[in-house]
């Protein structure tokens, strides 16, 4: 017998379904008081999001803790405002007033000189503002760029402007209309359905509202508060669909309310405990990666996972008590009880025919996961938003006027040992040189560009990790920072005496860093070199010649990486940077993840139905069920199958964290299925002990509460490609991808046909027979079983790494 139908986890939930029956209204009022604070919590502190990608450990992590450590204003949040005219010259007159009236804008500490386009068509102002990107607000872009509009002329933001903007629309709410949908047709009543759906919207105000306020605590990017709204909604309702389902079964069949409640808790609450544990599990393998954002993606996902299992089992079981006969209240059509005869009549054609199904559903799953094996990871940027954003128009207007590699600049940093000699002013900034034949085709040559404007090639800008416009040169010649990419401010770097030729003074070793960039092919500009007052450490900005996910870029980065000079330490560092070392991480630890989440899902498994042969066969078809989601990705996303569908322009990078992540997920997610599929094959088999007819009756029973319950997650899932975020249009087409191929080919035909072809094999066990106990009743919906049946079944029952980049300093 199964440790879901008896042993220590069924004692406690009967336990738990009890209390719950006994004092409803003070678990409703707990959790009714806990959203309460939450929401008030939320509202007036705000839930800060930080999108800046770290990687302990790596090159160009190292290289920003430098730059952190010896450049101590490199900090706060920069970005770019953005003036582009319909062909024109731009107005610097106009533009000055602006930038007059930009600097006594609240939060802007400081505005930038105006660089210029070759043609004079586009320029931009870096705007420093006086909080860290951590600390940027919605409202504080906002009014920065309500203060930036300048009659005459286009104005996009860039930068930290943009990284508040956006959202995922309207896909909550689509989801949840899809949602009371199919839970209207399932139950037949509109109380019955709207349960669910109150369930689920505490389980989001409380779990994604808890998430935002951690991120006052540690960074928090907004990908993490989407997806755990997506899997909120998902699991929120889920859970509450099979309680429900299985609560007005034993209703039907004539139990008290309570008692119906109580072992409704005790069976199918059970399940859920487990179903949500795997979930969780799987989640907490991604902390082995040694990537923060997937370890900050599975903790934000798991708490949503684990608050939507405490309301399940508690929240849920108080409101039906409150309810009592009421559930069937509102009916809107009348419940058929042959409803379940579809899947009863499936399950006889796949058990009578069980190789066919075997051999067609796998062929199936194997074409669906052909792409998988050209699946390339990159990183996305601004160039592959919708073009009808402005953070897209921000992108297109700085790569056409400065080349495409302005919107991601790369920053070398240099750590010097012995530091700078003496003859090298303390914070100077040495200017740095332009490659030779890589200067833009009719640049402004210095000493023509008008007053209060800098030509475009003599600072290179900045960019963010997102591919939004980037920080760039400021009025005081200090790079800017967006947290991302760092350098010194201006306190630290002050301009440093030199000859008539612009050739550094000073440190030989500064020279030959600024002479080695420049010919690094794939540099197409270099800003100044900067040292830091303690001259332990040199930076400098390069601008490439290929766009942020470009390829080409990081192999630039990694000849850079390489240099190799006397005394001198180089490490390439920056956003574009740090998130190509990020690919090749996920890349190498991506089998070790695999491994760990395989087996300590499985193990679980085995816990639960105490049947190795079960456990294994569950893990493989997960692994199937995620391929099958690679390859939808692979196909969609790299190869642009469908993508104007979903409202993409072309081919996008697949970003790099994204498939670990949905893999932790999927198989997390999938094992639900599993679980309750299994939890109604194995009451069976302890009653019957006849494998085949075990099978028949867990696919019909469970046929139709799966089936809605697949459908609901899809359905959320899917509204969330509506996100102009690519990464959010990502994870929403793998996970919709993967659980309907779960819930439909893999639960409705393999898992039954290779359970009939395995037969008794199934229920194996090393452990030594015991005698049967009384059968237990089980959360399947459908169950027929009554309590104190002490009928006796047939025979007798069986106990149920490598780091990217790698950085050799030995000079």
């Amino acid at each position: 017998m199964s440790a879901i139908e008896s042993g220590a986890m069924h004692r406690l939930m009967s336990r738990c379904g009890r209390l719950t029956t006994r004092h409803p209204w003070p678990v409703i009022a707990a959790w009714l008081l806990l959203t309460a604070v939450v929401a008030a919590l939320v509202l007036v502190g705000g839930r800060p999001i930080d999108e800046d990608a770290t990687l302990p450990g790596s090159a160009g992590q190292h290289g920003r803790d430098l730059l952190e450590t010896h450049f101590p204003a490199s900090d706060d949040a920069v970005g770019q405002v953005i003036f582009k005219t319909s062909g024109a010259a731009l107005d610097d007159a106009a533009v000055a007033d602006t930038a007059a009236r930009l600097s006594t804008t609240a939060h802007v500490s400081e505005v930038g000189t105006l660089v210029l386009s070759p043609d004079r068509t586009t320029g931009y102002l870096d705007v420093t503002l006086d909080v860290s990107p951590l600390e940027l607000t919605r409202e504080m872009t906002v009014e920065v760029m309500d203060a930036a509009v300048t009659p005459g002329l286009e104005v996009l933001p860039g930068g930290a402007l943009t990284r508040a903007q956006g959202g995922t629309g309207h896909s909550e709410l689509i989801g949840i209309v899809v949602a009371l949908a199919v839970l209207v047709i399932a139950f037949g009543g509109l109380v019955a359905a709207a349960l669910p759906l109150v369930t689920a919207a505490i389980v989001l105000v409380i779990g994604v509202g808890g998430i935002g306020l951690a991120g006052h605590l540690t960074g928090i990017p907004s990908v993490a508060t989407t997806l755990a709204t997506m899997i909120g909604l998902g699991v929120g309702i889920d859970y509450a669909l099979f309680l429900i389902t299985r609560y007005r079964a034993l209703l039907d069949r004539g139990r008290d309310t309570r008692d119906a409640i109580t072992e409704t808790v005790a069976s199918s609450g059970s399940a859920i405990v487990f179903a949500g544990a795997t979930v969780v599990v799987a989640l907490a393998g991604l902390g082995v990666a040694g990537v923060p954002i997937l370890a900050t993606l599975g903790w934000t996902s798991g708490l949503v996972v684990v608050v939507a299992v405490a309301a399940a089992t508690t929240l849920l079981p108080a409101l039906l008590t409150v309810l009592g006969p009421r559930i069937a209240a509102l009916p809107v059509r009348r419940s058929r009880p042959g409803r379940a005869s579809f899947w009863g009549r499936l399950a006889d054609r796949v058990i009578r025919r069980p190789w066919r199904y075997v051999l067609a559903s796998s062929l199936l799953l194997l074409v669906l996961a052909a792409p998988l094996t050209a699946m390339t990871l990159g990183q996305t940027d601004a160039g592959d938003r919708p073009a009808s954003s402005a953070e897209r128009a921000g992108y297109d207007a700085m790569a056409t006027a400065f080349g495409p590699g302005a919107n991601g600049p790369l920053t070398v940093v240099a750590e010097l040992s012995p530091a700078a000699s003496p003859g090298t002013p303390a914070g100077s900034v040495l200017p740095g040189a332009t490659p030779p034949g890589n200067a833009p085709a009719g640049a402004t040559p210095p000493g023509n560009a008008p007053a209060g404007s800098v030509p475009s090639d003599a600072t290179a800008p900045g960019s963010t990790s997102d591919g939004a416009t980037p920080p760039g040169a400021t009025a005081s010649g200090n790079p800017a920072s967006s947290g991302a990419d760092t350098g010194a401010s201006a306190a630290d770097a002050t301009p440093a005496p030199g000859p008539t030729g612009g050739g550094p003074v000073g440190d030989p070793r500064l020279a030959a860093l600024a002479e080695a960039v420049a010919a690094v092919p794939g540099v197409v500009k270099t800003g100044p070199v900067r040292l830091s007052e303690d001259g332990l450490v040199a930076s400098m900005r390069v601008t490439p010649d290929t766009a942020p996910s470009d390829p080409a870029t990081l192999d630039t980065a990694d000849r850079l990486d390489a240099l190799d000079l006397d005394g001198v330490d180089v490490y390439v560092t920056g956003q574009t940077a740090v998130r190509g070392e990020l690919a090749t991480r996920v890349a190498d630890r991506m089998p070790l993840v695999i491994v760990i989440v395989v087996l300590l899902s499985g193990i679980l498994v085995l816990v639960a139905f105490r049947a190795p042969v079960v456990a294994a066969k569950a893990a493989v078809m997960n692994l199937l069920s995620v391929a099958a989601a690679y390859g939808a990705l692979t196909a969609v996303f790299q190869w642009g199958w469908g993508v104007a569908l979903i409202g993409l322009d072309g081919p996008v990078p697949i970003e790099a964290y994204v498939p670990m992540m949905l893999f932790a997920l999927l198989f997390g997610l999938s094992m639900d299925y599993e679980v309750f599929l299994l939890t109604a094959v194995r009451e069976s088999w302890d009653r019957t002990r006849d494998n085949r007819l075990s099978v028949r009756d867990g696919l019909a029973e469970t046929g139709v509460v799966i089936t809605s319950a697949a459908l609901i997650m899809v359905c959320v899932f899917a509204s969330f490609v509506l996100s102009p975020e690519p990464v959010i249009k990502m994870m929403g087409l793998g996970l919709a991808v993967a659980i309907a191929v779960d819930a439909t080919v893999i639960r409705g035909l393999l898992v039954p046909a290779l359970m009939t072809v395995l037969g008794d094999a199934n229920w194996w066990t090393p452990r030594r027979p015991r005698a049967t106990s009384e059968p237990v009743s089980t959360p399947t919906p459908d169950d027929t079983s009554e309590p104190g049946d002490t009928s006796e079944p047939d025979g007798t029952s069986e106990p149920g790494g490598t780091e990217s980049r790698p950085h050799a300093h030995v000079r």
